[in-house]
């Protein structure tokens, strides 16, 4: 969409193919524009702020390319102006500033890649690509925060870390530690309202934190339960800030967060059609075969006696680097307004801890997953035999000791 939302760029999808014929709507008089962009597939579509030309990235038969259109021009006529020496290998996405000033082009080692490449121009002054990261084994992802870049990067971090650059001197050699790697694992960013928006995975559910321009710490964002967040957006010049929630007892909804009066509110969910207040969310853990402390997410109607009487669904995933946080599924909350049991482990081979929990469950070590999910069973039987849990809590947070 275009920054002033008069336009909407659209891709029209035929037979199920993978490519996408991409269009222009105008938004007031609904009507398609002339500008039919040829057919293939697309990793950004960024509008310049007066409406008058589009920056877009496009696989053509040799490769990825980006392309500069004018508006009312013919499409086949667009002027390349990168990606000239992109393989197929390649995956080519692009943003544009918010004052269209400079372009981002980040280049992905193929897709579930181990590395990713940064180039930076100043479109407005037509200068030169800058460089800013490459041949480096490790992942970098840019957004603007206004005249600087803020990355996130796994570059010597495997829980991942924010540096940030200026846009005029790009080069790695000018980066500067915005917030540093952690103990707990760095989900993803947002730059938003002269802010820093951190999504982090503390044991295997969703958090966010605000950080200011300068990496300080200021506040974090009160959530509705343990859950999952998803898609942080916001602009650098807006104090709006979006994400979606969503949890075992919660259908995913989108969030509107004000950063400079720290509230939130539901911007836009779905009708809902059970009441969740006679049901919670628990978090215990359990020793695996090797003694590793395993977590895992109890969701059942409230007051409901853990003893091992109930009937329980058990399930979990480890591989990937997947993060089995707490999602939305109508078939486990049928079965808890049942009477049910919904058990999800966090098996290793996810991405729930970082990197060495993702690799603690691949290749020679994927029996880590299975004894993770057999060894998981022991807690209802324990259960059982014991008639109680001994817990510690902390806000909704709870932890088990057999």
């Amino acid at each position: 969409m275009s920054r002033d939302g008069k336009f909407v760029f659209y891709g029209r999808r035929d037979g199920g193919q993978d490519q996408v014929t991409l269009r222009v709507l105008e938004v007031d008089s609904k009507t398609t524009l002339p500008d039919a962009f040829p057919n293939g597939q697309y990793f950004g579509v960024e509008p310049t702020p007066d409406n008058k030309a589009v920056y877009y990235s496009r696989v053509t038969p040799d490769g990825p390319r980006a392309f500069y259109h004018r508006m009312g021009d013919d499409p086949a006529k667009d002027a390349v102006i990168f990606g000239q020496n992109l393989g197929k290998d390649k995956i080519l996405a692009l943003q544009l500033s918010e004052d269209g000033t400079f372009l981002v082009y980040l280049v992905i080692y193929g897709s579930g890649s181990e590395q990713s490449e940064i180039y930076v121009q100043n479109v407005k002054e037509k200068g030169p690509v800058l460089t800013a990261v490459n041949n480096e084994k490790a992942l970098f992802f840019p957004s603007f925060a206004g005249n600087r870049l803020f990355i996130f990067t796994n570059w010597k971090a495997p829980q991942w870390r924010v540096v940030s650059a200026d846009l005029a001197t790009p080069q790695r050699e000018h980066w500067r530690d915005l917030v540093p790697e952690g103990s707990v694992h760095l989900e993803g960013i947002a730059a938003a309202g002269g802010k820093l928006v951190c999504q982090y995975t503390h044991d295997a559910s969703s958090e966010l934190k605000v950080f200011d321009a300068n990496g300080k710490f200021e506040s974090s964002i009160a959530l509705p339960s343990l859950g999952s967040v998803s898609s942080p957006s916001g602009q650098w010049g807006s104090s709006e800030f979006f994400y979606s929630f969503e949890s075992y007892d919660s259908a995913p909804a989108i969030f509107r967060y004000n950063l400079k009066e720290a509230k939130s509110e539901v911007w836009a969910r779905n009708k809902e059609v059970f009441d969740a207040s006679g049901l919670e969310i628990e978090q215990v853990w359990y020793l695996s075969k090797d003694k590793t402390r395993i977590p895992m997410f109890l969701f059942h109607k409230k007051g409901l006696k853990l003893d091992g009487s109930n009937p329980v669904l058990l399930t979990g995933y480890g591989g990937f680097d997947v993060s089995e946080t707490p999602y939305y599924w109508p078939l486990a909350l049928l079965w808890v307004e049942h009477g049910g049991i919904y058990a999800d482990a966090n098996l290793r081979g996810g991405g729930e801890f970082g990197e060495a929990w993702h690799h603690a469950g691949m290749f020679e070590k994927k029996q880590t997953v299975f004894d993770d999910f057999f060894c998981g069973r022991g807690i209802f039987d324990l259960a059982k035999i014991h008639g109680y849990f001994q817990t510690r809590r902390s806000g909704w947070k709870v932890t088990a000791d057999f």
